[in-house]
């Protein structure tokens, strides 16, 4: 029955037609969103789990956003299958890497004070609102 299924908050039946609520845990986009809170990138930590590697230290970026933040002067690393990663030397090294890359949490969460307390000195061109709303 509907009204037994977990998703379901409440089930009203009133004159042949039905009214059901859902809890917001179910909704798999509203999972999604909670997830990607705080995140540099539109790339969830489960893709990068997925990928291979699986620190919670490290947030996963995509190849636009790293170097973005390597303009900013974020130590960016390329991020292996295997688990492991290293520091990207440049740009060069950024375009021609095929997998993800990553931030440290640290770094980010410096980063992104140092931008909420009005120091745009670093920002490149075209990043500006780049970060996530708190």
């Amino acid at each position: 029955m509907l009204c037994s299924r977990p998703e379901v908050a409440d089930l009203a039946i009133e004159d042949g037609q039905f009214d059901v609520a859902y809890y917001l845990d179910f909704c798999p986009n509203c999972q999604r969103e909670t997830a990607q809170e705080g995140l540099p990138d539109e790339i969830s930590m489960e893709e990068m789990q997925h990928y291979g590697y699986g620190w919670e230290g490290m947030l996963p970026l995509g190849r636009e956003r790293a170097l973005a933040l390597a303009d900013a002067g974020l130590e960016v690393f390329l991020l292996m299958p295997d688990g492991t990663e290293r520091t990207a030397e440049g740009r060069d090294e950024i375009a021609a890497h095929d997998g993800l890359f990553g931030v440290e949490r640290q770094a980010w969460q410096g980063y992104q004070e140092e931008m909420e307390s009005g120091s745009q000195a670093n920002v490149p061109a075209g990043t500006q609102g780049m970060l996530p709303s708190m």
